[in-house]
């Protein structure tokens, strides 16, 4: 008689795990007190002038005394003239996101407002309705990274860097040149599956060149890991966090910079370090006395394949890049540094709007598939399969929003911010910072998803950061950076265990490999982001 296999338990996935959070709230809106702060809506801007509140109504432009003001402008004090009088002007609370600010210390009780079935059902769909610029532009993204890569421009690329370096005995400096392209690829637009097959390729190189396979899956894990960690303008941590927090993309983008230079330099001199050592003597390997065996099996199943450079992968390169830089270029608020730009190219900004960004790529898109010469049929089967690949994405995001609605509909979103400012108020933004980043770490394990983690805690994190006076930006860069840090050691990421199980690495041995590292990088982040003067 045969035994039934017992089944152990199975963590569900992100989208069953938000779709019972969003059931839970609407428990918890019978039982949790309603609550309800004053609100200044995200089109004004509230002052103070001799001694006196008042808000004025913001223009499309968003501007105030003839300048364009955000959250970084709170306290700032300016000397303009309105109603035809000059004036001194100190900025109590810029909110140029078109969303409602929380005004401190108006907490108040109000009526119960329980949610019903049908509510709690619509939540996730109203999510999705809200959330419909942020998840069309991810779709795009999609299509777009699809396209580039089955044209073979990037393996194309990053081959010729690996062959010419192996070429000219200068194996060590791989990995510089390619912590940083991968890293680049990581702050970017989140580079991470796009990975895998890179794996294959350089980790029997480095395995010639007289590392081990240890130093290879650091190479492209670490770089790709902490580009993504200290991500920039990368739409799926970046632009979801920013986006449900109601801030601009750009907002804190000088720290991410910061960080991104300072975590990738620690990062590359960490595994060179480790690589001069494995080479000197293989008995240093973190892989132990099992190194001589697992190379042997890695060189014996390798095979190195050569995709070739030809000017077309060139051009979609250069189309690929160009893409990036003008997405940057188009959101920089250049009137906040004195720059006017010009009528004729006035239009083209895309001024951290998810519609214009897509409209970017889209036509990014269109353009390597011409370049690539594909057909319109193939240009539409590699399209779909490229936004096919977010929708699971888009599905988390919905869902992640639709927990902040059904919070927001039972009114007890205020009372969970009131509790937690009562508890935290008086805290440095130091101290904060630290707080949310361990909090952020910690439910980057229960919530693996990057994109649902920033849906579900963005909403509650960031209004509590605008009562606790701390920048809004600094929530979201505690938040990618904790996501960050934990995608590179779970072992619930395929990413993760893949690289592992292609460079033949147990995942305890890099554990500890990777160990000192990550509380230096943990160190480092808490530093940069708690420092006063972003």
């Amino acid at each position: 008689m045969a035994q039934a296999k017992k089944k152990g338990f199975k963590m569900p996935t992100a989208f069953t795990l938000l779709f019972g959070i969003v059931v839970v709230i609407g428990i918890l809106t019978y039982f949790v007190p309603a609550g309800s702060y004053e609100k200044v809506p995200g089109e004004t801007v509230l002052v103070n002038i001799a001694g006196e509140e008042y808000q004025w109504t913001l223009d499309e432009a968003a501007t105030f005394c003839g300048r364009e003001v955000s959250a970084a402008d709170n306290a700032t004090t300016l000397n303009c003239e309105l109603e035809g009088e000059m004036v001194e002007a100190e900025i109590i609370l810029a909110n140029t996101t078109w969303k409602d600010a929380v005004v401190p210390e108006t907490y108040e009780r109000v009526e119960q407002q329980p949610l019903d079935a049908m509510q709690i059902l619509l939540a996730p769909i109203k999510g999705f309705i809200q959330a419909s610029d942020l998840i069309v532009f991810l779709l795009v993204i999609g299509a777009f990274i699809e396209i580039t890569m089955v044209s073979g421009a990037l393996d194309a690329g990053l081959g010729n860097v690996m062959r010419t370096l192996s070429a000219k005995k200068r194996e060590i400096l791989l990995i510089p040149v390619l912590m940083t392209l991968f890293a680049l690829g990581g702050t970017t637009y989140g580079m991470a599956e796009e990975t895998i097959p890179f794996y294959l390729i350089l980790v029997p190189i480095m395995i010639y060149a007289g590392f081990d396979s240890i130093t290879a899956v650091a190479t492209i894990l670490l770089g790709a890991g902490i580009g993504t960690l200290a991500s920039t303008i990368n739409p799926f941590a970046t632009g979801v966090a920013s986006s449900s927090a109601g801030i601009p993309l750009f907002d804190g983008i000088l720290l991410r910079v910061v960080m991104f230079v300072v975590l990738l330099g620690i990062g590359i001199a960490f595994v060179m370090r480790y690589a001069n050592r494995v080479k000197k003597d293989i008995n240093h390997s973190a892989l132990g006395k099992d190194v001589h065996d697992i190379h042997t099996m890695i060189t014996s199943d390798s095979e190195q394949k050569v995709v070739e450079m030809t000017t077309r992968r060139k051009w979609i390169l250069v189309v690929f890049a160009l893409s990036f830089i003008l997405m940057v270029l188009g959101n920089i608020p250049w009137y906040d540094f004195g720059v006017t730009i010009p009528d004729f190219i006035a239009p083209f900004m895309l001024d951290g709007d998810f519609a214009n960004m897509s409209v970017l790529f889209l036509v990014a898109t269109i353009i390597i598939g011409i370049i690539n010469g594909d057909s319109e049929a193939q240009f539409m089967d590699t399209f779909i399969a490229g936004a096919k690949g977010m929708v699971s994405v888009a599905l988390i995001i919905g869902v992640a929003r639709g927990i902040t609605i059904a919070m927001e509909q039972g009114l007890i979103i205020d009372t969970l911010l009131f509790q937690i400012e009562t508890i935290l108020r008086g805290t440095s933004q130091a101290l904060f910072v630290s707080m949310v980043y361990v909090l952020e770490i910690l439910l980057s394990f229960l919530i693996p998803s990057t994109s649902g983690l920033a849906a579900a805690t963005m909403p509650i994190l960031a209004p509590l950061s605008e009562l606790l006076d701390v920048q809004t930006h600094l929530v979201v860069t505690a938040y990618q950076s904790a996501s960050g840090i934990v995608n590179l050691i779970t072992p619930t990421s395929a990413i993760v265990m893949g690289a592992l199980a292609i460079g033949r690495v147990p995942l305890g041995k890099w554990l500890k490999f990777v160990a000192p590292l990550l509380v230096v990088i943990f160190i480092v982040s808490i530093a940069l982001m708690a420092l006063p003067i972003w």
